[in-house]
């Protein structure tokens, strides 16, 4: 992600209902130099045990959400995506990598994964 002046507005668990399990990520939202442009970077959850859904898995379905809750008049070109990947092994490095989708009929959905990142 490109060093520019942003802002913490968000900062939570959030979880969404699947079908057969639900599924929680750490959510972070930063508003860029007081424009409408954001920065959304979703990562594993808090819980050290967790057993639902990954992030990877599930991407789409929690950007479509935290869209509709915290970005509902924003849009989708002004909001761009990471993924920040902390693995449990600590010999290896944190990542964050860009997250592009596709936008239509109010969800997201044909994600992939660029490469790494600067925080």
């Amino acid at each position: 992600m490109k060093k520019q002046n942003k802002k913490l507005i968000v900062e939570e668990q959030f979880t969404t209902k699947g079908r057969a399990q639900n599924a929680t990520c750490t959510c972070k939202i930063f508003e860029l130099n007081n424009t409408s442009h954001y920065h959304v970077v979703l990562s594993g959850p808090d819980a050290e045990n967790y057993t639902g859904r990954s992030v990877s898995n599930h991407f789409e379905h929690f950007a479509t959400a935290i869209k509709e809750k915290f970005l509902t008049n924003i849009h989708p070109k002004n909001i761009k995506w990471f993924e920040h990947m902390n693995w449990k092994d600590q010999s290896l490095d944190d990542l964050l990598l860009s997250v592009s989708m596709k936008f239509s009929k109010k969800e997201y959905c044909n994600t992939s994964w660029g490469a790494s990142v600067d925080a």
